[in-house]
């Protein structure tokens, strides 16, 4: 809905869809992920410690 345009900030989405700003922050931060992580993750090829609740943390940036 950021990349369309349909909405020009974070704090127009929180709004619009009833949700914590912090909350949105995490998870926009996944849509960062190299592809290669993605493709593991949808293939179920992660490693075991590789969570939802981990990647939604402080994620190193190396």
């Amino acid at each position: 809905m950021l990349q369309s345009g349909q909405f020009a900030t974070i704090n127009e989405l929180v709004k619009r869809e009833g949700i914590a700003a912090p909350y949105l922050a995490r998870t926009l931060r996944l849509s960062q992920l190299a592809l290669g992580i993605v493709e593991a993750i949808l293939a179920g090829r992660q490693p075991p410690g590789l969570t939802l609740e981990v990647l939604r943390g402080n994620v190193p940036d190396d």
